[in-house]
C-alpha cells in the first residue's frame, strides 16, 4: 500500500541559528582560554576556571529565554495544527478535559532543555578541568614520564592515570594496541606535547562530551550541540502536544510524516499508522518517537475512517 504523505511542520532549524552563533562564540573564546596557558600554575587554573564558569553563566538567563519561547512556539505549532486536523477527521471532542494540561506540558519540555543546557555546561567545566590536571602532571618535577596518545573518548574516560605515566620509559614510536607511544621527555617537551594535543582536541572546540542512548559516548562542538538538542527537544514537546490534543479529542491514531529518504533508525516509521494507546487490534503502539536526535519526522492525527476514504481515493486516482 501506498503511504500518505503528510506536509511537514514549520522547520525547526531557522529559529536556531541565534543559539548557535552565540553557543560558537563562547566556545572561540574558551578555546583562547585555556591554549594560552602552556605550564600550570594554580594561579592559573583558577583564572581560567573562573572565566569559563563566569562567561557560562552569563548566558544562564539568554538560555532560559529561548527555552520558554522556542518551546512554547514548538507546542503551539502542533497543537494547533493537531486540532485542526483532528476537526477534520471528524473526532469528538471531551468537553471536560482540562486545557491545563497543554500548559504543563510546555512547561516539562522548557525545563527538560534547560536542563540539558545545564548539564552541557557541566561537561565544559570538566573538559577545562581535565587540561589542568594533564598539566600539572606535566609540569611537575618527574624524573621519568612518558606520554601516550589517546583518542578523545578514551582521554575523558580513563583521565589522566594512562596520559601520563611515572616512572615509565618505552621506546620511540612502538605501536601498542592501535596506539602510539612516546620516549620519556623533559618536562618541557611534555607540557608542548600536552598542548599539542588539547590543540587537536580542544582546537574542533569539542568540548561537550556525552553519553548516549546506544552507549557510546560522543564529543561535539558547543554550537552544535546545542542546536542539535534544541531541535530535538523541540520536536519531541511537538510529538507531545499531537499526543495531548488527541486525548482532547479522544483520538487513538496518528500516521508518521514522510520524507522521502528515511535513515535506517527512521524507516519502520516513515509515513506508518500507530496507536497511542497500544489497544489497537491492526496498528502497533507509537513508542520511542522520535527515534534519534535531529529527526525531523512528526505525527498527524489520523482515523479508521481517513485511512479508508485515503485509501479509496488512491484507488480511484491510480
Amino acid at each position: 500500500m501506498k503511504k500518505t504523505k503528510l506536509p511537514s511542520l514549520p522547520p525547526l532549524k531557522p529559529r536556531l541559528r541565534g543559539l548557535e552563533a552565540r553557543y560558537a562564540s563562547i566556545q572561540e573564546e574558551i578555546g583562547e582560554h585555556i591554549l594560552s596557558v602552556h605550564t600550570y600554575s594554580d594561579k592559573a587554573k583558577k583564572r581560567i576556571i573562573t572565566r569559563v564558569k563566569t562567561l557560562l553563566d552569563e548566558h544562564k538567563l539568554k538560555d532560559l529565554a529561548f527555552c520558554e519561547e522556542n518551546v512554547k512556539k514548538a507546542y503551539d505549532e502542533a497543537s494547533t495544527r493537531a486540532e485542526e486536523r483532528l476537526k477534520q477527521i471528524g473526532a469528538t471532542l471531551d468537553y471536560t478535559y482540562k486545557e491545563i494540561e497543554f500548559q504543563e506540558s510546555i512547561e516539562k519540555y522548557t525545563a527538560l532543555l534547560y536542563g540539558d543546557f545545564q548539564r552541557a555546561k557541566e561537561t565544559i567545566i570538566g573538559q577545562v578541568k581535565l587540561y589542568f590536571r594533564l598539566l600539572k602532571e606535566a609540569t611537575e618535577k618527574k624524573r621519568k614520564a612518558s606520554l601516550q596518545f589517546l583518542d578523545k573518548s578514551e582521554i575523558i574516560e580513563e583521565g589522566v592515570d594512562r596520559i601520563v605515566t611515572e616512572g615509565a620509559v618505552v621506546r620511540e614510536r612502538v605501536t601498542k594496541a592501535g596506539h602510539k607511544y612516546y620516549a620519556a621527555k623533559s618536562r618541557g617537551e611534555i607540557s608542548k606535547e600536552i598542548k599539542l594535543l588539547f590543540e587537536k582536541t580542544f582546537g574542533k572546540l569539542d568540548f561537550i562530551a556525552i553519553d548516549c542512548k546506544d552507549g557510546i559516548r560522543r564529543h561535539y562542538q558547543a554550537s552544535s550541540w546545542f542546536k542539535m538538542q534544541a531541535r530535538t527537544r523541540m520536536r519531541e514537546c511537538q510529538t507531545h502536544a499531537v499526543r495531548d490534543r488527541c486525548k482532547q479529542w479522544q483520538n487513538d491514531l496518528v500516521r508518521v510524516s514522510s520524507h522521502d529518504n528515511p535513515c535506517k533508525r527512521c524507516a519502520d516509521f516513515e509515513g506508518e499508522v500507530f496507536s497511542l494507546s497500544g489497544d489497537h487490534p491492526k496498528y502497533p503502539v507509537l513508542d520511542n518517537f522520535p527515534p534519534h536526535p535531529n529527526c525531523e519526522h512528526h505525527i498527524d492525527p489520523t482515523s479508521e475512517v481517513a485511512i479508508q476514504v485515503e485509501e479509496e481515493y488512491r484507488s480511484l486516482a491510480a
